[in-house]
């Protein structure tokens, strides 16, 4: 996998409730997430989307974090956790009171 398509990578920061769009889309092309790791700053409720979470497919369910440090990590894996639709973001969108979120994740677009 590495050697013929090498992961990008994007730093994930950001402290707003709502959409985050943490991987712009890209015309024509579908965004694979193949690993990814965050941590929260206090509690909210994190779900990945295709796009904006009004227009958007929900790539997950709601993942609940319950208090400042919690986190999730997506080891590589030899297949993607999320792939979005042509042309469309990868959103993490959270509820709740705003908070940090921050992270590492790594992808390829097709």
């Amino acid at each position: 996998m590495f050697g013929q398509n090498p992961l990008n990578s994007a730093v994930i920061n950001t402290a707003s409730t709502g959409d985050n769009i943490v991987i712009a889309a890209v015309t024509g092309r579908r965004i694979l997430v193949w690993k990814m790791n965050f941590t929260v700053g206090g509690a909210t409720t994190i779900t990945a989307y295709s796009d904006v979470q009004a227009t958007g497919t929900a790539l997950s369910g709601a993942y609940n974090l319950t208090a400042n440090g919690s986190s999730l990590f997506f080891p590589y894996d030899s297949s993607p956790y999320f792939i979005t639709a042509q042309g469309k973001s990868f959103n993490l969108y959270s509820t709740g009171t705003t908070i940090q979120i921050s992270g590492a994740i790594y992808y390829t677009t097709v």
